[in-house]
C-alpha cells in the first residue's frame, strides 16, 4: 500500500509492505518516526486478509525465495545505515 505524504508518519510517499517475511534487521526497529492513521491502518488489514498465502511452495520456489530473502538483507542493510 502507498501512503501519501499527508498519512506518512514520515511525511514523505512510502510504500507499506505486508509480504516481505525475511528477518527484520535489530536496526530497522530501533527508532519509531510515527503510527500510520487508524484509517489507512484498518484498510492494511483487510488488504492483508485478502492476500494469498503461499503454504506449499515447490523447490525452485523455496530456492527462489530464500535467495530474494539474501539479496534483500545487503540491500535494506545498506539503505538503513544512511537512513539511520
Amino acid at each position: 500500500m502507498f501512503l501519501d505524504p499527508d498519512d506518512s508518519p514520515i511525511e514523505l510517499p512510502c510504500l507499506v509492505e505486508w509480504w516481505n517475511d525475511r528477518p527484520v534487521l535489530y536496526k530497522q526497529l530501533e527508532k519509531c518516526y510515527g503510527e500510520i492513521s487508524k484509517v489507512k491502518t484498518d484498510i492494511l488489514i483487510e488488504r492483508i486478509k485478502e492476500f494469498p498465502k503461499p503454504i506449499n511452495l515447490t523447490n525452485s520456489g523455496k530456492s527462489f525465495r530464500l535467495n530474494e530473502l539474501c539479496k534483500a538483507v545487503k540491500l535494506s542493510e545498506s539503505f538503513f545505515k544512511k537512513l539511520l
